[in-house]
């Protein structure tokens, strides 16, 4: 579950804001899993804004919560680095298209002008 925030959008401090870092470093990862960027960004910023509000150092009972959200993190850039190979691998699949569809226009070009020459 995300923090809770007020009318405004401002974030409301929570009674354990490091299993709401986790709840959203979960929510993300789901979003990730989805191919819901924009929604993948949203969550991230309210955890950088949750994370600004938490203490230099926390306390030992909020281990549990901040391996649940690291966990979660692994498992989100795991998914954004495969959605990212695969975006590439579709982009050389397009060149690799467009170069060969230049080259049947080339020989098509070609063929033309031979026929008219005679």
């Amino acid at each position: 579950m995300a923090p809770d925030r007020d009318l405004r959008g401002r974030l409301i401090r929570t009674a354990d804001p490091y299993a709401a870092l986790a709840d959203l470093a979960e929510r993300g990862c789901a979003l990730a899993q989805a191919g819901d960027l924009d929604g993948l960004a949203a969550a991230a910023d309210q955890a950088a804004e949750l994370q600004a509000a938490l203490p230099a150092r926390p306390d030992t009972a909020a281990e549990a919560s901040l391996r649940r959200a690291a966990a979660a993190q692994a498992r989100t850039t795991a998914l954004l680095a495969q959605a990212r190979a695969d975006a590439q691998g579709e982009l050389r699949r397009l060149r690799a298209g467009r170069r060969l569809a230049g080259g049947y226009a080339a020989g098509a070009a070609t063929a033309r002008a031979v026929d008219r020459a005679g």
